[in-house]
């Protein structure tokens, strides 16, 4: 069974996108079932959301990139998946999600799926690093977004 665990560090995240945790369990199921063919994968992962300010400091902690990004994936494992394990946790950031909705002119809602996508991507082992890498991974993320009411 899936188990999803959404830890709000920075209070402002109600107020800002009220349904946020109905938003990020569906961006989830989608891309299980986009990539996995399930929506209810025996996996755990971890959600924190955070503030800009936090989510600097976890950058250049653990990529030593001292700024505030939107989105910030921690794989448990780089080995092949396993029924019943535990992903990751995936970090992001309010600020970003406003500032980066607002630029391309979509709801934050919508944006906060977009960024659960990327970074569930990301724990599942995709990357976009290399350009084939990259193309690979944003068709899976576009396919996932365009199913997101």
């Amino acid at each position: 069974m899936l188990k999803i665990e959404i830890n709000v560090e920075y209070g402002k995240w109600r107020k800002s996108i009220p349904k946020f945790d109905l938003d990020i369990k569906q961006a989830i199921k989608k891309t299980f079932k986009n990539v996995l063919e399930t929506s209810n994968p025996c996996y755990e992962l971890s959600i924190l959301l955070t503030s800009g300010k936090e989510i600097k400091k976890l950058n250049n902690k653990y990529r030593k990139i001292n700024k505030m990004t939107n989105v910030l994936a921690f794989p448990m494992n780089n080995e092949p998946l396993k029924n019943g394990e535990i992903l990751g946790d995936i970090a992001i950031s309010l600020e970003a999600i406003i500032a980066e909705a607002k630029k391309y002119k979509i709801s934050r809602r919508k944006y906060l799926s977009k960024m659960v996508i990327h970074g569930l991507l990301h724990l599942l082992g995709y990357d976009h690093i290399k350009d084939k890498d990259f193309h690979i991974m944003n068709k899976i993320e576009k396919e996932v977004f365009r199913k997101i009411v």
